[in-house]
């Protein structure tokens, strides 16, 4: 209510009939955006996924589209928010229309038929039909008759479809906030739904009694009533005057008729937007379930094995299923689709291959990506760290390398103010003209690996899957009770047990209450977690109680083994008992075969005496070696990769592989910064350790070093060592290995793992 008077109020006072919006270009822009993000609490939009886009980001989408405003030149948001799209595409049609000499009334029509929103938020359509009227300006006074606003309250992705109903007749399903309407399946013409709608209103407003609406019903039709038809017409009637009833009536029709409106607008030139960036578990039940069928029917699904996999176990972002939906329903041949969207989609390892796949179902074939924009740098929308990309599509197949534009911060900062002009953004950014292509060759669907064609040519060499993969592991996962198994030793007894105390004020499962007990010291192990995994070493701050067999690692102690053998960590446990159970992990195992310390991830690669670990989620990829403490090996946390081996040379061999400068530039240039799971041994060919093979004994001597405490000048000579021998290795020129180096040296520091402090 706030939001519409408010509007009346800022039309009143800019006075659109005296022409005050030609007289001050300036009001061309979104007016209302401000007034809406005010009365819309940002955290509200960002849960809804919608993140508003500043003009000069709107711009540099309209510029990359191609889009001019040239006759025949139609343009489409299907989630158009305020309106930003629609005012600057408005300005365009204008303004190129003028140039051409095109007469004002003819001009409106043009910009009326010509750009067209949607959107779902019904306060968003309430400001961008404002704003659609002030761009329009003087243009109004040229009416010759009631114009309509082509903004619409409707659902691009899901518009009304036909279900069977419950006499056989097909019958349109059109789910709105209060209910699901139904319309006869002969309503599938602009005219029929204004026909019908029309009647319905008509028949509510004025208290009609059934008989007469069906009288009047059957007038609009094409044909005699069937018995399904009259059902759903009477159906919705009865809803719309049960709304009516309870004051809850006013535009339902209206809004049915809007509803409609994505089957009958026909297809454009240009689809153009910021579609909403909302993951899939986040969607509302109902929502996730009408769209899981178009989910399948694009095959938007993560898994590469089976891609049949259920839409429920999707990761992938809603951005990515409007982005299909609107190249397949609304983009006209030879069109043109460039959408604002997560960056994500081009380098996560599974919810992004659905997406890569770039093809439409059936004979609608493949779509060709022309361009992407990389604005990770730098932070476009207001107070959010999105990573942020822009793609331009076409009909037509994709061919590698696809252009990729790395935008990076200047002058303007890494926000740029939301009123900054376009050329001020270009004139105080840097961009490059970067490559982008399947790190996998033979699957496009694999992530992209992105930089100089330098750099892509480059890592071509070093590109491929490493016989390391299969022992690449997760750590154990104490998800649910971490301040149970966690521990810290407070005193040695002497005697095999060792006094430590709980973590209590880690995890968020049980073990809240600090207790300090006695239980067997062989029971325990130093347990790395992310923060004590730097490059190269690994110091573990605390430790792990694990009642294990080690000669049978894969099996937890029996309850009874326990109750003998430990009788303290029995007692320990037992403390803990009712809130072990209840742990979702726990409840996955068999209660009947299980015991309450069973973890995940736990088997006798949790149990090799060398390991080389890496960060799951972390700035930059960040490898340790773990080697054997007091003769316990070393457990990892599940937020940690390993790769668990007999030999400690052989782990150090391999830390140093990876460690190297090219394999370091491959992971950045491919994988997310928060996503850097076993995947990485599927992509950086790292070859078996043979000890015959004299640059493996040496780059294991090398690591082996680097693993040690070192003066800063003294690693950077191993690490430059390390280099050389890994470029060799590969067949990588001296050429090649200064352009990466060059490269890494450009990058983002890769955060706290980046270098070894020395503590």
């Amino acid at each position: 209510v706030v939001l519409f008077y408010a509007i009346k109020v800022v039309l009143f006072s800019l006075d659109i009939r005296t022409g005050s919006v030609e007289a001050r270009p300036e009001l061309t822009r979104d007016l209302l955006k401000g007034l809406y993000q005010y009365l819309m609490p940002r955290p509200l939009r960002h849960d809804l996924g919608e993140y508003y886009t500043p003009d000069w980001l709107a711009e540099m989408a309209l510029d990359g589209a191609e889009f001019s405003g040239a006759a025949g030149q139609r343009l489409l948001d299907p989630a158009c928010g305020s309106g930003t799209f629609l005012v600057l595409a408005i300005a365009r049609v204008k303004a190129r229309g003028r140039s051409e000499g095109m007469g004002e009334r003819a001009l409106l029509g043009r910009v009326l038929s010509d750009v067209v929103g949607f959107d779902l938020n019904p306060l968003a359509v309430i400001a961008a039909r404002a704003n659609y009227i002030l761009a329009l300006g003087d243009l109004l006074t040229h009416r010759n008759t009631d114009i309509e606003i082509p903004v619409y309250l409707a659902d691009s992705v899901r518009p009304p479809s036909v279900a069977p109903g419950l006499f056989g007749e097909g019958i349109y399903k059109i789910p709105l906030a209060v209910e699901e309407f139904e319309f006869p399946s002969w309503v599938h013409s602009r005219q029929a739904v204004d026909d019908l709608t029309t009647v319905l209103e008509e028949a509510v407003n004025n208290r009609v009694p059934t008989v007469v609406l069906m009288e009047r019903a059957a007038d609009v039709a094409p044909g005699p009533l069937s018995s399904g038809d009259a059902a759903a017409i009477e159906r919705t009637f009865h809803r719309l005057a049960e709304l009516h009833e309870t004051g809850r009536d006013g535009i339902w029709a209206r809004i049915l008729k809007n509803a409609f409106m994505p089957l009958f607008v026909g297809r454009f030139s240009h689809v153009v937007g910021n579609p909403p960036w909302i993951a899939w578990e986040h969607l509302s039940a109902a929502y996730r379930e009408s769209t899981a069928q178009l989910w399948d029917e694009y095959r938007l699904h993560p898994d590469r094995a089976d891609m049949a996999m259920p839409a429920s176990r999707s990761r992938s972002d809603m951005s990515v299923l409007m982005t299909y939906v609107s190249a397949d329903r609304y983009l006209a041949p030879g069109g043109t689709l460039a959408f604002l969207i997560t960056q994500s989609v081009f380098k996560s390892e599974a919810a992004g291959r659905g997406f890569r796949r770039f093809r439409l179902p059936g004979d609608a074939g493949p779509l060709k990506v022309v361009r992407v924009d990389d604005f990770v740098s730098f932070q476009p929308f207001e107070a959010a760290t999105n990573r942020t990309a822009y793609v331009v599509l076409q009909r037509g197949t994709t061919t590698y390398p696809v252009r990729y534009v790395k935008w990076k911060p200047g002058a303007i900062g890494r926000q740029p103010h939301s009123d900054i002009g376009l050329a001020q953004v270009v004139a105080g950014t840097e961009r490059q003209e970067w490559q982008a292509r399947p790190i996998v060759p033979s699957d496009t669907t694999s992530p992209w690996l992105t930089g100089p064609q330098v750099v892509v040519e480059a890592l071509q060499a070093i590109v491929g899957q490493s016989p390391y993969r299969a022992a690449a592991r997760k750590g154990a996962d104490t998800r649910g009770a971490t301040s149970v198994f966690w521990v810290e030793t407070q005193l040695d007894r002497g005697d095999g047990t060792v006094l430590v105390r709980n973590l209590h004020e880690v995890g968020r499962g049980p073990g809240r209450n600090e207790v300090t007990e006695a239980v067997e010291a062989q029971l325990l192990y130093p347990l790395a977690r992310g923060r004590d995994v730097q490059r190269w070493v690994v110091r573990p701050s605390c430790e792990i109680l694990m009642p294990y067999d080690r000669t049978q690692p894969g099996t937890p102690i029996s309850p009874a083994e326990l109750h003998r053998a430990f009788p303290r960590a029995a007692a320990y446990f037992a403390r803990f008992h009712a809130e072990l159970v209840r742990r979702p992990r726990f409840r996955n195992f068999n209660p009947a075969e299980g015991t309450p310390w069973e973890l995940y991830g736990v088997n006798s690669y949790s149990f090799a005496p060398a390991k080389v670990v890496w960060r799951e989620q972390a700035r930059g990829f960040t490898v340790a070696v773990a080697l054997p403490s007091d003769g316990r090996p070393v457990i990892v946390d599940h937020k940690l990769v390993a790769v668990g081996l007999d030999d400690a040379e052989e782990a150090c061999y391999v830390a140093a592989v990876l460690n190297s400068v090219p394999v370091r530039v491959l992971v950045d240039s491919y994988a997310l910064e928060l996503s850097l799971s076993s995947h990485v041994l599927d992509y950086v060919a790292v070859p078996r350790f043979e000890r015959a093979n004299n640059d493996h004994v040496e780059l294991a001597a090398l690591g082996a070093r680097a693993a040690t405490t070192l003066p800063p000048g003294e690693l950077d000579d191993v690490e430059a060592a390390i280099d050389e021998l890994a470029a060799r290795m590969w067949g990588l020129p001296p050429a090649s290995v200064a352009a990466l180096r060059r490269f890494h040296a450009d990058l983002p520091l890769d955060g706290e793992g980046d270098r070894r402090v020395d503590i």
